[in-house]
């Protein structure tokens, strides 16, 4: 966090008997001049928050009163209320539904700051990312710029060809083994000449 790196879990990392508003400031809580917690302060500042992400949430209800959904808004919420320069989400649609999805996508679209994420969810991942990594195991890692659609096609036109050129190859080899097979046989013995009458009589 003090790189500027704050990260979403696929499980919410929250208390759930706290409030909301104690949720977004866990660790970081606005302190008076006396140095006790400034609550008031506190919700003021969660309920800026909830308003710029457009979240109908009461700050000082607590956090176990809301749905999955939006304990896991809220959670996003406080990464990015961290000053992040790079957001790492895991499977963060997970929980979401249609309301909450699209609020999500808008929001990370006006972020300021790198996003990593990690999602199955394709049309997700369409909106919202323009490079890919792709671990195709044994430690391998591909880079390819471009949406996931763009990469389907990508993968479906490469398999495509590979399958071309291995018909190709194997079409090759058949014919190479028969021409190789036609002049490594013996050839047949010449047929003898039938002699004329005359040529007999010679």
């Amino acid at each position: 966090q003090k790189k500027g790196i704050s990260t979403v879990y696929q499980e919410i990392n929250l208390c759930p008997n706290l409030s909301v508003a104690e949720n977004l400031f866990i660790g970081r809580e606005p302190m008076t001049k006396l140095g006790v917690i400034n609550h008031r302060e506190m919700v003021k500042r969660s309920r800026k928050l909830m308003e710029d992400m457009e979240l109908p949430v009461d700050v000082t209800r607590t956090l176990e009163e809301y749905s999955l959904a939006m304990q896991q808004m809220i959670a996003i919420a406080r990464a990015v209320d961290m000053d992040c320069k790079v957001l790492i989400l895991d499977e963060p649609t997970n929980d979401l539904d249609i309301v909450t999805l699209n609020i999500l996508e808008e929001y990370l679209k006006e972020f300021g700051g790198s996003l990593i994420i990690v999602s199955h969810d394709r049309h997700f991942l369409d909106k919202l990312v323009d490079h890919l990594f792709i671990f195709c195991g044994d430690g391998i890692v591909k880079d390819f710029v471009g949406s996931y659609s763009e990469y389907r096609e990508f993968i479906k036109e490469y398999e495509a060809e590979q399958r071309s050129i291995a018909r190709a190859e194997e079409k090759a080899a058949k014919e190479k083994a028969a021409k190789d097979a036609a002049s490594s046989a013996p050839e047949a013995p010449a047929k003898k000449k039938k002699l004329s009458y005359k040529e007999q009589k010679e």
